[in-house]
Formats: structure tokens, sequence, C-alpha cells
């Protein structure tokens, strides 16, 4: 990959109106990853159409509202190739990489994106895999990878399993994140996860890497990142006004 490739990964750029897309994408100099689910000849077609003009066409077979194959994250095979295609893109200019593992099949999830890092012979020490539960902790710790908890309300991973885990694996390469997406999530899930380590007898230097050194030390090596920019807290004159409108409310007189 250069820095002129770009990639676009078009779903049911097969015909219609995504293959418009597609010739659309190509005309403008980029490579297409058509993705179509039964009409093989429409999108030997597009293809085609996307070479014709010099660009690279690559086709995937695949139904993306199939929830029930064992896909990854659906497990595709345009998934894949997208992520080689993002792995190959950081590699290039040496950035950290942080992997969300599947939400339906973790374990084999976990287990293809460690091959896959491994065939590109990208450096584990440079990727972050998180999402991880009881049962891809120890597959990512007996690789050189990081292992990411995003740590939620209600479901998936919460303060006191996290602590459970801390205090069985110890907290060699392992990040806790409070989550704040989509679902219910508490951004103050880390402070909690805290306690709860504190309520098992976790020692505080321990704490201290889950939560502080261990991503600084992670995200360090993007080399954008240092820790003396927080020193001083940036100076930001809140008064000020965008369009006449103020980020204050109730605080100015």
């Amino acid at each position: 990959m250069t820095d002129s490739t770009r990639v676009a990964l078009i779903t049911g750029g097969g015909r219609g109106i995504g293959a418009a897309i597609a010739i659309a994408l190509a005309g403008d100099g980029m490579d297409v990853a058509i993705n179509y689910r039964r009409d093989d000849e429409s999108a030997r077609q597009t293809a085609q159409l996307v070479e014709a003009v010099g660009q690279r066409a690559e086709l995937f077979p695949a139904s993306i509202d199939d929830c029930f194959a064992p896909r990854w994250d659906a497990m595709t095979a345009a998934e894949e190739w997208a992520l080689k295609a993002q792995l190959e893109l950081a590699a290039e200019y040496e950035l950290p990489v942080l992997v969300h593992t599947p939400h339906r099949d973790k374990k084999q999830g976990t287990i293809r994106t460690i091959e896959l890092l491994r065939s590109l012979k990208y450096p584990e020490e440079r990727v972050l895999i998180d999402h991880n539960n009881e049962e891809t902790l120890p597959i990512v710790l007996n690789t050189g990878c990081w292992a990411g908890h995003s740590i939620y309300p209600n479901t998936k991973m919460d303060e006191h399993r996290m602590a459970a885990l801390v205090k069985k694996y110890g907290v060699d390469r392992i990040i806790v994140n409070s989550a704040a997406d989509w679902g219910i999530s508490d951004p103050l899930k880390v402070p909690k996860t805290t306690d709860a380590m504190r309520s098992l007898g976790i020692p505080e230097v321990s704490i201290h890497d889950v939560v502080w050194n261990n991503p600084v030390a992670f995200f360090s090596q993007s080399g954008r990142f240092d820790v003396a920019d927080l020193a001083e807290p940036p100076a930001i004159d809140r008064s000020l006004l965008f369009e006449q409108n103020s980020v204050l409310r109730g605080e100015r007189r």
C-alpha cells in the first residue's frame, strides 16, 4: 500500500446503486472491494468496469444479514480483507492498533485475529485486542499483544469480573476503559473498577499500572502522545463565542 492507495468496501456493490457507487469511486482513483449476496455475473461485470478505469477490484460474496453463520464479527471474507488492509496501513506508518474482538464468536474471532497478525508479521506489542472476557483473556496474554477490557454497567464485562481477572492473571499488558458507546454506558467505570480491585486487596501500584501506566505505555508507541503534555491544563478561554454561542451554561455573569 502506498500513500496514494485508497480502498472502498461497498456492501451490495454487485449491482444497482452499489455498483454505480463502486464504479464512481474507481473513477475517483480508489480500489474497490465489492460485497454481494448471490448475483455472481453482475458482480463480475461491476469488477470489470472498475478494472477498466485502471483500479483493482476484489469480489466478496457474503450476506451481511446472516447472523447465524460462523463469521468474524461476522467473520466474512470482506471483513478479513478490510482488517488486513488496515493492518498494512498501520504497519506503513508504524502506528499501534486497537482491534475489537467479535461480538458473536469471541473465542474463534480472537484466535483468527491473532493468526492474521502473525501472518502479516505485525509487531504484537503494538496491538491492543479489546473487549476481552474470561474466555479470551488467557488467549491474548499468551501472545505479545495488550489485552483491553471495556467495562459496562449491565452487560459484557463489569468492574467486579474485571477485578477478579486482575487478581487471577496479574497486570502485565492489561488495560481497562469505560465503555461509552451506543448501549447503556457509564463513563465512571474505570474508577469503579479501581474500587473493586482495592476491595480484593490488589496493591495500589498494580492498580496504577492497569489504569494509567499500561495505557500510557501502549499509546505512547504512536510517537504522538507525551505525558508531559498533560502537566499543565490547556489554556482555554471559555468566554469565547462561536457564532454567538458559548459552552457555558448558567456560569456567565
